[in-house]
């Protein structure tokens, strides 16, 4: 067998023949054999062609899902920024009132201390 013989029992066997293709050429002897692994080869691209056209469906399907799913962690991630400033407005409030539950619990007591002088000073406090 010649090596131009073995390159085409090789490029029958790769081609997309596989194992037919290759004992084809066998068979079928060297004026054939060209043409086995050409029609081999033909059949291949054909398949290759199919798969590829899979494969563009596909992806464009894992991409309009990609383009889904990033609108939602978008949105998702805006409100997260909303609750986050909500929150912390939240804490501001709270302190706010602690403050001026305090300044009323200090007023108040002021108050009870300058109606008791008042009183001491023979004034009396009025009375609301």
């Amino acid at each position: 067998m010649a090596l131009n013989d073995i390159a085409l029992l090789v490029a029958a066997a790769l081609g997309g023949g596989g194992l037919a293709a290759t004992v084809g050429v066998l068979i079928k002897g060297p004026k054939e054999a060209g043409r086995i692994a050409v029609t081999a080869a033909g059949g291949a691209v054909i398949v290759q062609t199919s798969v590829i056209d899979t494969l563009r469906k596909e992806n464009a399907a894992v991409l309009e899902r990609y383009n889904t799913q990033s609108a939602r962690i978008d949105a998702l991630e805006s409100r997260m920024q909303d609750y986050a400033e909500t929150k912390a407005r939240l804490a501001d409030l709270e302190a706010d009132k602690k403050r001026l539950r305090e300044e009323l619990t200090r007023a108040r007591k002021r108050i009870t201390t300058l109606e008791k002088q008042l009183r001491e000073l023979g004034h009396p406090a009025d009375e609301e």
